[in-house]
């Protein structure tokens, strides 16, 4: 069997809502693809430090896509890190600071809030006013925005200047211009030496739809929504029911 690279998204996807921590059956899974010579990938719109712990310890993982493709690593070597420039956090803080909306300034080291944010952990950093990341959080790289609720017309037009903009449900991402899943994939297979037909995606959201519309298959979670399926090759089991597992097993190790 020819050498894949296996992509995979957390939320929804490796890790359901009752546990940050991947199951034994997909943690036994994702070995025996390692074990047969195959790369298995973290592939998420989280930023690094967003990144469950449970989940990074886990597993000796090959690569990360991090930050939905700001950050791109192989075997411990960084190959990409895309972050916010100064102006744009300080123009971007000054839009949240104004109004009542939750937002988080996803880094690859920090976690900033502006507002309470339901899911937030005692050591992120509150951003107060317009100047924190030239004076008490300078130099602490950004990599990409996650915002609560449904954004208005005008709050996408001022993000859109700097940002590309995913809406879920519930919430929005905010990524560096021109940043996406499928780059990040892109910059990690080329180091690797492998193909996009090499490719293995799972996801089950909004910003999946590229990743498994790049690689050479792409398969959606059985509780992803009507359009990721739709985009999909393939369907496997949902994340609550191991679908990471039953997907190797299936498609890669079968």
């Amino acid at each position: 069997m020819s050498k894949r690279a296996v992509f995979i998204d957390i939320d929804g996807t490796l890790v359901d809502g009752s546990s940050p921590v991947p199951s034994s059956r997909n943690l036994a899974a994702m070995a025996a693809a390692q074990a047969a010579g195959h790369l298995i990938c973290l592939c998420t719109g989280r930023s690094l430090r967003c990144m469950q712990r449970e989940v990074l310890s886990a597993f000796p993982y090959d690569g990360i896509v991090g930050g939905g493709g700001s950050y791109v690593s192989l075997g411990g070597q960084v190959l990409r890190n895309l972050t916010l420039p100064a102006a744009v956090l300080r123009r971007t803080a000054a839009l949240f600071l104004a109004g009542s909306r939750p937002c988080v300034f996803e880094g690859t080291e920090e976690m900033f809030h502006i507002h309470p944010v339901f899911y937030q952990q005692p050591d992120w950093l509150e951003i107060t006013g317009e100047r924190d990341f030239d004076t008490k959080y300078a130099g602490r790289p950004v990599n990409k925005l996650t915002i609560g609720g449904v954004l208005s017309p005008e709050e996408v037009r001022c993000l859109s200047v700097d940002f590309e903009v995913i809406q879920h449900d519930h919430y929005a991402e905010a990524l560096p211009k021109g940043c996406c899943k499928s780059e990040g994939m892109r910059i990690l297979l080329e180091a690797a030496h492998l193909t996009p037909e090499s490719a293995v995606a799972l996801g089950d959201s909004a910003n999946d739809l590229g990743m498994l519309r790049f690689a050479g298959l792409g398969i959606a979670m059985g509780n992803a929504s009507p359009e990721v399926q739709a985009a999909a090759d393939a369907v496997t089991a949902s994340a609550d029911d191991d679908g990471v597992a039953e997907a190797i097993y299936r498609f890669i190790l079968g």
